[in-house]
């Protein structure tokens, strides 16, 4: 073989893989970060389209503050996070 054939290419650097979510699902990761930043009063975007998420409070039974019901403005994504969910 000659000496002029060019380095075989590397792919840049592996980054950790995750399992992606389902187009209109969210994952059990994503709704525990999500649940996380609701409880600390921080914005959540969708991450279908960037919008911030809508978060309504709809504990039962008079307790404030366990479960909520997100929902994205533009694209229509909802989900209940609710107060069983490991939060880190």
């Amino acid at each position: 073989m000659s000496g002029c054939e060019p380095d075989p290419t590397h792919p840049g650097p592996r980054e950790t893989e995750r399992k992606a979510s389902e187009a209109g699902k969210l994952t059990d990761q994503q709704k525990a970060d999500f649940r996380k930043r609701v409880l600390r009063h921080q914005p959540i975007e969708c991450p279908n389209d960037g919008a911030f998420f809508d978060v309504r409070d709809v504990t039962t039974h008079g307790s404030v503050g366990r479960d909520f019901m997100i929902m994205c403005p533009e694209c229509g994504l909802r989900n209940h996070l609710q107060s069983g969910q490991r939060v880190v």
